[in-house]
């Protein structure tokens, strides 16, 4: 079995994220959520809309409402340099995979141990032969074994509730820039607005 924690609009990438469970044994998974945002533009080049390659791949989720996701964008590209063998392709739908604005993170803390415990055997046994799940044709003598191999069991819990965020903010804007500019240049070379008024009035 393979498990994954994800956010709602991610699109879970078991291939590359997921983590493997064994039978007979249970699995706790701890988590901590944590939040980046990155500057928009001008800032960066990063993008939260979906890009048509990637419509093409959700549109076969029904129902589900997935975001833009950097990582798919590039495994989706990696795999279309196989089947592309057009420079042109290539370039077409290829050629760009923008930065995530917002990125979710989950810290995990996996632990496991043994099951099922003894005292719980004979009500999994009586659950089992009471329902439509087929069973082995040894499963009279051998019933113990087949729970033992085939009990699985997972435990999610958030370590704390609290949610990191790191949000990244423009500390100078186009307004701040003018004004540092001209306190920079008059620091330095003694320019001023004034003087720069006097130059051009002597050479105009």
């Amino acid at each position: 079995m393979i498990a994954m924690v994800h956010d709602n609009p991610q699109l879970p990438l078991i291939d590359s994220a997921g983590m493997a469970l064994a039978t007979e044994f249970k699995h706790r998974i701890t988590y901590t959520k944590k939040i980046i945002s990155y500057l928009r533009s001008p800032y960066s080049t990063c993008n939260d809309k979906i890009l048509p390659v990637m419509l093409a791949m959700l549109d076969n989720y029904q129902g589900a409402k997935y975001g833009y996701s950097e990582d798919m964008l590039r495994i989706m590209h990696s795999t279309a340099h196989v089947f592309l063998t057009s420079s042109y392709l290539l370039e077409k739908y290829c050629s760009y995979c923008p930065q995530q604005c917002f990125v979710t993170n989950f810290n995990i803390k996996p632990s496991l141990w043994k099951t099922p415990p003894t005292w719980l055997m004979d009500d999994i046994k009586t659950f089992l032969e009471n329902s439509e799940i087929p069973l082995s044709i040894d499963w009279p003598t051998n019933w113990r074994s087949h729970i033992d191999s085939s009990y699985l069991s997972v435990e999610l819990v958030y370590e704390s509730t609290l949610i990191e965020n790191y949000t990244q903010i423009a500390t100078m804007t186009a307004v701040d820039a003018l004004p540092n500019v001209g306190g920079q240049t008059g620091l330095w070379i003694g320019v001023s607005f004034l003087s720069i008024m006097e130059l051009a009035e002597i050479l105009y």
